[in-house]
């Protein structure tokens, strides 16, 4: 109920006076259009606040007839109303000034225990010719469905999860809803009639409460605003939400303002997670070995369900025990844990292990009652719950279990359950593919020194050689070097199988073999017509290059024959370096007829060097130009460089770095020779 001093108007005697200057054919009119036609309500009261006037439409909201109203004081006929009106209508009698658009509310005999709603205005009029006998005129209309929907309306905008409010254009505030205002600690009366930007929730930050007065400027031209903010609430919390600013618009004009925000915490904290998911993912896949997957997990931070502990359990079958890798904690736990028995342990992660199944600790309590020796521990790395993600790969057979922890409390939901799977099949994934190359490794070692190693080299030689695989392949390929003792000769051998990975491997095991044996057997000239025709005889089909040279270790004379392959290349004591003169016929698999091999003879202390194309192709350049590029790197050696240093200065200078993208082998040998 409130109390409003009205503009200058007439006042009541002068009304009726010129109500009384009017025709009175007109004057009847009128007063039957405001008794009977309006739907207003319209009663005259005496200063004894009884009837003297009651319209029809009054008669009907009292639920009292008209003439039972006439000379019977209003608390007698609508007790219900009378004592929240009758304070209003003594002030107006006494003071003379009207109350307009008056909120009355209670019960009538239309509608007995509803409460129902008015707006009222109350008038004081003197009676004609007298200065101290008043009446009043009470005029109102029924507004009680209005205000149903407004408090339906209002319930509505409570109840909403989201801040929501009413400015007007200019940014003043002149409604909030409860949750808005319950978050921020505030009452409805610490913001209506502020300006928006300088309620607490904004004026933690000059930037957001001008970012706040643009918004309201625009919207105060028709644009609407949206962006992301930090709200203070109270205890001086901030959060983000979503805020929003939109016009409402009347006939093409802004009459008003309704901000509105959402808080966005749990999105940001999702959109977080999946960012970290993300990363943690694609370091799971970088992963190359075991080690390399523990480090991924112990540094997966929000990953892991913004775990404050994280370890990573790996099963050992050879030593049947399990070995734990874990974050930063209290290190006598951590070495206490380090390595534990497979079985006879008592553990979340060892039910977790035998089961298969998400083992969750829920609390201290739940700890207490199915793992009571374990309290002490937890206590001592401050944390109160915990979960077990047991790991497995595809045969079923156990590969270890991820454990995280918290400081407080939780409960696994399904969406965080779910969680928990990826997880589980990310790290399982992971761990796998490591172990299976770890295997393959250990093979492709295996192999590599098998088929690339010297068995008896030659005595009193200078030899090094060098294998190298191409780029992100398996470290193993179709490239060899051999270096063979033929008792007054030596042979020296490079070639290069088509492709690379295992297949390529087993081949060039293969021809490997095959040409060491006629190596062995026969002499250069048919070498490789040989090769090719006995590769005919298998159903293995290749294509392969390769270089031998035989080197008297005498009388210096070297025999060479090249089959698609790039020639030998000398390095003399003097520095001076040149290719060995010859030309090659067709690679192995396509050359059938036999030849002549290229001659030389090698001064005392000559280096020879074979390679495989590896070395001096490159995409994008011509074989010339990396022939060059060797003979620059051998003319740059000091006079007297060893093997190895010939080797070493030819591998950096040609490929730095170690990035070529094809296998590369290559020999160096010096021949002191004794002649």
């Amino acid at each position: 109920m409130s109390l409003a001093s009205p503009p200058d108007r007439p006042s009541g005697n002068e009304a009726l006076a010129r109500i009384g200057d009017l025709d009175p054919a007109v004057s009847a009119l009128l007063l039957d259009t405001v008794l009977t036609r309006s739907g207003t309500g319209v009663v005259l009261l005496d200063s004894q606040f009884r009837f003297l006037v009651v319209n029809d439409v009054a008669a009907a909201i009292n639920g009292v007839p008209a003439a039972d109203h006439l000379g019977r004081r209003l608390r007698e006929v609508i007790p219900g109303v009378a004592s929240s009106i009758e304070p209003v209508l003594a002030t107006v009698l006494e003071t003379g000034e009207p109350v307009l658009h008056l909120d009355v509310s209670g019960e009538t005999g239309s509608a007995p225990g509803e409460s129902r709603w008015w707006s009222a205005s109350v008038i004081r009029l003197a009676r004609p010719n007298e200065t101290s006998a008043h009446l009043l005129a009470v005029v109102f209309i029924e507004v009680t469905e209005a205000r149903r929907d407004s408090f339906r309306l209002r319930q509505l905008i409570d109840n909403l999860f989201t801040f929501v409010g009413l400015l007007s254009p200019d940014g003043t505030m002149l409604e909030a809803n409860q949750v808005a205002l319950d978050a921020g600690g505030l009452s409805l009366d610490d913001v209506l009639g502020r300006p928006f930007w300088e309620v607490s929730w904004w004026s933690h930050d000059p930037a957001v409460q001008r970012q706040l007065r643009q918004a309201v400027s625009r919207a105060s031209a028709g644009e609407p605003s949206r962006y992301d903010v930090l709200i203070r609430l109270a205890g001086d919390l901030l959060v983000p939400i979503d805020f929003q600013l939109a016009p409402i618009m009347e006939n093409g004009v802004v009459t008003a303002l309704v901000p509105s925000g959402l808080e966005i915490s749990a999105r940001l904290r999702e959109s977080d997670r999946l960012a970290s998911l993300a990363r943690f993912s694609a370091a799971l896949n970088a992963a190359a070995t075991t080690g390399e997957v523990v480090v991924a997990v112990l540094n997966a931070g929000q990953a892991m369900e913004d775990a404050s502990f994280v370890n990573l359990a790996v099963v050992d079958n050879a030593a049947r025990c399990i070995r734990i890798a874990m974050n930063e904690i209290d290190p006598d736990v951590i070495e206490k844990w380090a390595t534990v028995p497979m079985e006879g342990m008592d553990t979340p992660l060892h039910l977790s292990i035998s089961s298969g199944q998400i083992i969750t600790v829920s609390n201290e309590q739940d700890r207490r009652r199915r793992y009571p020796h374990l309290v002490d521990d937890t206590i001592q790395v401050g944390l109160e719950a915990t979960v077990s993600l047991p790991l497995f790969d595809e045969a079923g057979d156990a590969l270890g279990s991820i454990g995280l922890g918290w400081p407080e409390p939780i409960q696994v939901t399904r969406e965080a359950e779910s969680r928990f799977q990826l997880l589980i099949d990310l790290c399982s994934q992971a761990m796998q593919r490591t172990r299976r190359s770890g295997v393959l490794a250990n093979l492709v070692e295996s192999l590599q020194t098998e088929l690339l190693t010297i068995h008896n080299p030659p005595d009193g030689l200078d030899i090094a050689v060098e294998y190298r695989p191409a780029v992100n392949d398996i470290g193993f390929g179709g490239d060899w070097y051999d270096v063979i003792d033929l008792g007054a000769r030596v042979a020296l051998v490079v070639g290069d199988v088509a492709g690379h990975g295992i297949a390529a491997a087993a081949q060039m095991a293969q021809i490997k073999g095959l040409l060491r044996g006629l190596i062995t057997a026969g002499s250069l000239g048919d070498l490789m017509g040989a090769a090719s025709r006995a590769l005919a005889a298998t159903p293995m089909e290749l294509l392969a290059t390769a270089c031998v040279a035989t080197v008297d270790t005498l009388t210096g004379e070297v025999e060479w024959v090249s089959a698609g392959h790039p020639p030998p290349a000398v390095l003399r004591p003097d520095g001076s370096a040149e290719f060995l003169p010859g030309a090659p016929v067709p690679p192995i698999g396509v050359a059938r007829a036999a030849t002549t091999p290229w001659t030389y003879v090698l001064d005392p202390g000559t280096m020879v060097v074979l390679y495989t194309d590896g070395l001096v192709e490159r995409r994008g350049r011509g074989l010339d130009e990396g022939l060059d590029e060797l003979l620059v790197a051998m003319r740059s050696l000091p006079a007297g460089s060893s093997a190895a240093t010939v080797r070493d200065r030819i591998l950096e200078q040609l490929i730095p770095g170690g990035n070529q993208g094809d296998d590369v082998a290559i020999v160096a040998v010096r021949f002191p020779l004794s002649r």
